[in-house]
C-alpha cells in the first residue's frame, strides 16, 4: 500500500511540475489539485486558485492542525539550466523547477503539496475502511 501511495504521489508531483504556475497563473495546477481530490472522494472548496480540504471529522471545538502550502512559482532566472517544466528523474532523484533537490528550500512548495495530499488520502482511505467494517 505505501509503495502505491508513494508512486501515486510522485506521479502527482510530476504533473504539477509539468504545468506552468507563475503567480496569478495557477489555473492548471489548481485544476490538477481539484481533480486529485475528486478522484479520491475528498471534499474540497476553492476560491480562484486557492484549493483546500478539511478532514471529514473537522470540529471547531477540537484542536486543529493546519497543513498549508502554495502552488504558484516565480519565473526561472536566465541561469536555470534545465527545462523548468520537465519532471526529470536522474539517479533516483526527481528534478523540476522549485524542487528541493535542485533549488533552495524557499522554493520547495510542490514537495509540501505532495505531503499534504498524501496525508489527506491516507485519512480518506482510513474512513472508507471504517465504513466497510460497520
Amino acid at each position: 500500500m505505501i509503495e502505491n501511495l508513494t508512486q501515486e504521489a510522485i506521479e502527482l508531483l510530476k504533473k504539477l511540475i509539468s504545468k506552468q504556475s507563475f503567480s496569478g497563473e495557477e489555473n492548471e495546477t489548481a485544476l490538477l489539485i481539484m481533480q486529485w481530490f475528486s478522484h479520491h472522494n475528498i471534499q474540497f472548496e476553492s476560491d480562484k486558485h486557492n484549493v483546500w480540504a478539511k478532514n471529514k471529522h473537522f470540529n471547531l471545538l477540537k484542536k486543529t492542525i493546519l497543513l498549508n502550502s502554495h502552488h504558484d512559482t516565480v519565473k526561472p532566472n536566465k541561469g536555470y539550466m534545465r527545462n523548468p517544466f520537465s519532471p526529470d528523474v536522474e539517479d533516483g532523484k526527481l528534478y523540476g523547477y522549485n524542487m528541493k533537490s535542485i533549488s533552495t528550500l524557499k522554493n520547495k512548495m510542490k514537495d509540501d503539496i505532495d505531503v499534504i495530499y498524501y496525508q489527506l488520502k491516507k485519512s480518506a482511505e482510513k474512513e472508507q475502511r471504517r465504513k466497510r467494517e460497520i
